[in-house]
């Protein structure tokens, strides 16, 4: 198994999980955000950054490749995280004034569960 599928199997379920939890307890993530926005600290929000920028190169120093199968998917998770973990540091205003519905949650629980399923097949290949 190459270093892709390996990172498949770890993001693929954790994807997959989170897609449906938002689709189908919206409201309850919508809550929690609001929450999160009340109770933040600058050192939470940098602590975030952190745990972001330090995920997303850590995904780039395995595997950066631009191809066209599902493995670029690895990819821009990894600059995806890197990029959110430069605008919380730099932006963090921005990034927390992010208004959230309970149709962009709908719709981002639609793409994490397309994406967690081929990333899931991508590594155990029921189709």
């Amino acid at each position: 198994m190459d270093i892709t599928h390996h990172i498949a199997w770890i993001l693929g379920p954790y994807v997959l999980i989170m897609g449906i939890w938002l689709l189908i307890m919206p409201d309850k993530a919508l809550k929690l955000m609001a929450e999160f926005k009340k109770a933040s600290s600058s050192i939470m929000l940098y602590y975030g950054a952190f745990i972001a920028l330090i995920s997303g190169l850590i995904l780039l120093s395995f595997y950066r490749e631009w191809v066209q199968s599902w493995e670029v998917i690895i990819t821009i998770f990894g600059w995806a995280a890197v990029v959110k973990g430069i605008l919380l540091m730099f932006k963090s205003d921005m990034m927390m004034n992010i208004k959230l519905t309970k149709t962009t949650v709908m719709i981002a629980a639609l793409v994490w569960i397309g994406v967690g399923v081929v990333l899931v097949n991508a590594v155990h290949n029921f189709v």
